[in-house]
């Protein structure tokens, strides 16, 4: 996972920078709507991923056409949108499984990997334009979930309860508490998306934000937890009931 992250970093010295700087920035600024008022935006954020997870799912599956993860964009938002509440709350326990599977794997680096990194990030690849920097990043991100899958698979069976509780406690808080399983997984996302945005006005600087974290994540750990703590309570404060749907007038007393 290591070697993963850092061949991402010596592979974003060639971003286009305007694309790391602008959309770092609206990262953390939907980030910081998504993490202190979950419950007001619930629909749309529920809307966004899954027009996120239908693209991915594109990406993935398919050859990469434009139309093909456009539809299955259009195809996701809508599922999203229908569904919100438990598009929201799957997302959290995605994301909170995913990040459990990360630290399990998050090893320590490799001997030598600082001389590696110093005279990875001494050479000066050539500047990619927007589109490239697009394509680029999906090539990338699909290297680190296969390497998620990959650790994944190596799990046995009382490493994959970790995970699989994280994210099966989060699903079944929603099924009795909705409202506190969407603060909570608003915060989660909310926290993920603040990270990368800042994240990736770090690359555009050729700092390394992702290794970097993991060789402090006694430090970072800490501090996602307490965000994610802080914007649920601050969600449950600030946001609206969410209420369940109510069965049609006739069937009220039955």
């Amino acid at each position: 996972m290591y070697e993963v992250l850092r061949q991402f970093e010596q592979a974003a010295l060639a971003f286009w920078p305007p694309l790391l700087i602008l959309g770092g920035a609206g990262l953390v600024l939907v980030g910081l709507c998504v993490w202190l008022a979950p419950l007001w935006w619930a629909r749309a954020i529920s809307g966004l991923a899954g027009a996120c997870a239908g693209a991915c799912l594109a990406l993935f599956c398919t050859d990469r056409q434009p139309f093909a993860v456009g539809l299955m964009a259009l195809v996701g938002t809508g599922f999203g949108l229908f569904f919100h509440r438990g598009t929201l709350i799957l997302t959290g326990a995605l994301l909170a499984g995913l990040m459990a599977v990360v630290a399990m794997t998050a090893g320590p680096p490799h001997e030598g990997s600082m001389d590696r990194r110093a005279a990875a990030h001494a050479t000066n690849p050539e500047e990619l334009n927007g589109p490239q920097t697009a394509t680029a990043i999906a090539g990338q991100v699909q290297n680190l979930a296969r390497q998620v899958r990959h650790e994944w698979l190596r799990f046995d069976p009382i490493m994959k309860a970790v995970p699989l509780a994280v994210a099966g406690g989060i699903v079944v808080l929603g099924l009795v508490r909705v409202r506190w399983a969407g603060a909570l997984s608003g915060a989660i996302l909310g926290t993920c998306l603040i990270g990368v945005g800042l994240a990736a006005a770090l690359l555009y600087k050729g700092a390394q934000p992702f290794t970097g974290a993991l060789e402090a994540r006694g430090l970072y750990g800490p501090i996602a937890a307490a965000m994610v703590a802080f914007g649920t309570v601050v969600g449950l404060v600030l946001g609206p009931a969410m209420q369940r749907r109510k069965p049609p007038p006739g069937k009220e007393g039955a």
